[in-house]
């Protein structure tokens, strides 16, 4: 998955960016169009995949990435996610998990623009 989601997220940055270029050439506009539609089905595609973790456990995903070298790109998620989970209250869990962001990009930081769902 990883892969896909830098395949998709290169795609719709050369699409996007030949758009940005010249905004009346239609060919462009709609390859533009077509990779947010890509990433929007990419999106749904994987959209599973943080209940499943959670439903998993944190201890459980830990022991998995040391005994598994090739999971270990998902220890920055990992230790952001329960960063945030242990900041939220426990009734708003359900909504806290998702702040890191996803396996494949980095954690981000709350600001006031794009604070933690509560």
């Amino acid at each position: 998955m990883r892969d896909a989601a830098r395949l998709a997220g290169k795609i719709t940055v050369f699409a996007s960016n030949a758009y940005a270029v010249d905004t009346t050439d239609q060919a462009a506009a709609g390859r533009a169009g077509q990779a947010r539609s890509l990433m929007s089905r990419f999106g749904a595609a994987v959209a599973f995949t943080d209940p499943e973790l959670v439903a998993i456990g944190f201890e459980t995903l830990r022991r998995w990435m040391a005994q598994t070298p090739e999971l270990a790109f998902m220890q920055h998620y990992l230790t952001a996610w329960r960063s945030a989970r242990l900041t939220c209250a426990p009734a708003r869990w359900s909504r806290c998990w998702r702040w890191p962001g996803t396996p494949f990009q980095p954690p981000r930081a709350p600001t006031a623009a794009s604070p933690p769902q509560t």
